[in-house]
């Protein structure tokens, strides 16, 4: 084999090591692996264990989004105990912290009550009552889904994915409320269309979503949200206000959270009305 035979072959077996076997979920194009797959070290969240390059993250710049291939999400840790490990009084805290930083513009931006529009919220990944306890304060009837049965105090607790539960007719909300759970959906796109579905005219969407604006690309295993097996599709903020803008929503706030006394530090905050 010549010199330039010998070039061209190993070009080939490079780009065949370089290249990640994960299409892009919303667009289909095959991309490389950007930042290789970790999970934390047992008992220690400070460490992280290296795993194979093919379980990483890529980038797809057809919504700016970092994504994993959806076989290697693990539903699993999502367990029928995993709300205790929200069960703490400093969690609650951080939920009212998040609630009445946001409730006046809720409040403000809901449409004048009548006969036509009820007060009504939705909390949809809810393991923990602090939220929907803040709501019920305000006279709304709360409702709370997750993929499994716990405790939800006095609100009404739907068991099932969100993705796959079909509401029905009859019910409709004024308030949906999505903290942490765009980011684990097999398909945000549908999602944020069945949110806009199941919305009374007028009616308001909270996001709370982990924030690639945040990356320390020197390290980024520092950010706390490369959680693989969790987190399969992590957005821009920008890009993920256009695809609700698209999907019929308007928004009226959006901004990078930095602060510390909420449920997550370094996510994103959305706001948006559905038109």
């Amino acid at each position: 084999m010549c010199s330039i035979e010998w070039k061209r072959y190993m070009e080939k077996v490079n780009l065949q090591k370089r290249l990640a076997p994960q299409a892009c979920p919303l667009c289909g194009e095959l991309q490389d692996v950007l930042v290789n797959g970790h999970h934390h070290a047992s008992k220690d969240d400070t460490q992280t264990v290296i795993i194979q390059q093919d379980l990483g993250y890529s980038f797809c710049n057809c919504r700016n989004i970092f994504y994993t291939d959806w076989s290697n999400m693990e539903q699993g840790v999502y367990d029928k105990d995993y709300y205790k490990k929200y069960d703490t009084e400093n969690i609650r805290q951080a939920i009212r912290n998040l609630f009445y930083a946001y409730n006046p513009q809720i409040l403000g931006n809901l449409p004048t009550l009548g006969d036509t529009f009820k007060r009504a919220v939705l909390d949809i990944g809810s393991i923990n009552p602090e939220l929907l306890d803040c709501f019920s304060r305000q006279g709304f009837k709360t409702f709370g889904m997750d993929i499994h049965k716990h405790p939800l105090g006095d609100h009404k607790l739907i068991v099932s994915d969100f993705e796959k539960f079909d509401i029905g007719g009859n019910e409709r909300f004024s308030v949906i409320w999505a903290s942490h759970v765009v980011e684990h959906f097999k398909d945000p796109i549908a999602a944020v269309g069945k949110v806009h579905s199941i919305l009374d005219e007028g009616g308001l969407l909270f996001v709370a979503m982990p924030d690639t604006y945040f990356i320390d690309w020197g390290s980024p295993y520092k950010w706390g949200h490369w959680h693989l097996k969790e987190h399969h599709i992590l957005w821009d903020l920008d890009c993920f206000c256009e695809l609700l803008e698209e999907k019929g929503f308007e928004i009226i706030m959006k901004r990078h959270n930095p602060e510390t006394n909420m449920i997550c530090l370094a996510d994103m905050h959305i706001l948006a009305r559905k038109r």
